[in-house]
């Protein structure tokens, strides 16, 4: 039940992996969410930022 209401509240794709394959491949979006924050002193964080 938590991942239903979480999945919807965050519109994310709920389903196998499979599935959110096939999903994803046909939206063009990301299916599963990022990770959060990073170390901002960190060369590998700034490299990151460099490329966007």
């Amino acid at each position: 039940m938590v991942e239903i209401r979480e999945a919807t509240n965050k519109s994310w794709v709920l389903g196998s992996e499979y599935f959110k394959e096939k999903i994803a491949d046909k939206i063009n979006r990301p299916m599963n969410p990022r990770g959060k924050g990073g170390d901002r002193k960190s060369k590998s964080y700034k490299s990151k930022i460099n490329r966007v």
